[in-house]
């Protein structure tokens, strides 16, 4: 009988190792697994894996952009499983992996791929302007998108130039989050043109939508005037009812926005008298309105007047001076009354200030 000669594999193994001089053999770590990555902000993600071997030099960091190649970014020593990726471009998705080392040579797989992108700007539009009136207006916005970061304060800024930002006071602040909102603009000028934008503010910054014009509704001042005074060179009344006045003492001057002849200055004795009429017989339901300069608040003078203190129905506006304590008011008497104040403010030195006064019912 021949003999069969069967030679019997059970399995082929094949490891990556070297031999050294004294016999020792050296083997590639195993790799690493569990990488995770985390969004800090919009450049840096912070990256953690764990380490599954015990004989690794250390660990390269491999990142690649969109679908582009994988390179080496960083390298890590043996036993650091973390690593802090910086530098990095907002709103851009980036791919990692990682693997172990030693002087064999490199582990033999990667840990998972994670694919994270970082934080960018808001993604927002501005509401068209509605309820326009001479002194407010409403707008807001909408936020359609973070950048992947919460947002923290959302609004609108609005000013007379173009392109207003948050640098501004001229703004809301109208909550946190994405979604629509709506803003109260006021505190605006009648007959002036404004320009608004919507805000949204992340980790990335602040963010706008797109610019919206509007112009603030003219004043009506014709419907019931009595008397208006733009002293136009002189005292005239051009409401055209004649209340005219008479100069005496005083002297044209500039106007707050530096018109000449466009304003009285006034000497101690000096006046505007304007004769009464019956029209000047106001008695319920009345405003005024001055504006006012004072380059001291060492005097008491009275700036406007309809009557006198001892009269009944009287009103007026009244610069004086209590100690250390001035302050502009304007006052009324009804009648069989005393003088009642009705506004006080502080005036400041130097500085245009426009003092309204009203009366809502008899005096």
């Amino acid at each position: 009988m021949r003999k069969m000669l069967f030679t019997l594999f059970a399995g082929i193994f094949i490891w990556g190792c070297k031999k050294d001089k004294d016999g020792t053999v050296t083997v590639v770590p195993i790799s690493p697994t569990e990488l995770t990555a985390t969004v800090i902000s919009t450049t840096q993600v912070n990256l953690s894996w764990t380490d599954k071997s015990t004989n690794e030099t250390g660990f390269k960091v491999q990142r690649k952009t969109g679908s582009g190649a994988y390179a080496d970014i960083a390298t890590v020593n043996k036993d650091i499983t973390t690593y802090s990726d910086n530098g990095l471009t907002p709103a851009t998705t980036y791919t990692y992996r990682v693997y172990a080392y030693n002087s064999t040579g490199a582990s033999l797989s990667y840990t998972n791929e994670v694919t994270v992108t970082t934080f960018g700007s808001a993604v927002l539009t501005t509401t068209a302007i509605t309820n326009i009136s001479n002194t407010s207006a409403k707008s807001g916005g909408t936020i359609t998108s973070d950048g992947g970061s919460p947002i923290t304060a959302r609004g609108i800024v609005w000013s007379t130039t173009s392109n207003p930002t948050v640098a501004l006071t001229t703004k809301t602040i109208d909550g946190t989050g994405t979604g629509s909102f709506i803003s109260n603009l006021t505190g605006v000028t009648a007959n002036t043109t404004y320009y608004v934008r919507a805000y949204a503010t992340n980790s990335a910054g602040t963010s706008y939508g797109n610019e919206v014009s509007f112009k603030t509704l003219n004043v009506d001042i014709t419907t019931g005037l009595v008397a208006f005074y733009p002293f136009n060179g002189n005292a005239n009344d051009e409401s055209g009812n004649n209340n005219n006045g008479t100069v005496n003492g005083a002297t044209l001057t500039a106007d707050r926005f530096g018109n000449t002849t466009k304003a009285y200055s006034f000497s101690p004795n000096s006046t505007i008298s304007v004769p009464h009429s019956n029209l000047l017989n106001i008695k319920s339901n009345f405003s005024i309105s001055i504006w006012y300069l004072s380059s001291s608040n060492d005097f008491a003078q009275d700036l406007i007047t309809k009557g006198s203190d001892a009269q009944i129905n009287s009103w007026w506006v009244r610069h004086h001076t209590y100690a250390i304590d001035p302050n502009v008011n304007f006052a009324y008497k009804p009648q069989s009354q005393g003088a009642v104040q009705i506004g006080t403010s502080y005036p400041p030195i130097n500085t245009w200030t426009n003092i309204v006064g009203v009366v809502e019912g008899s005096i």
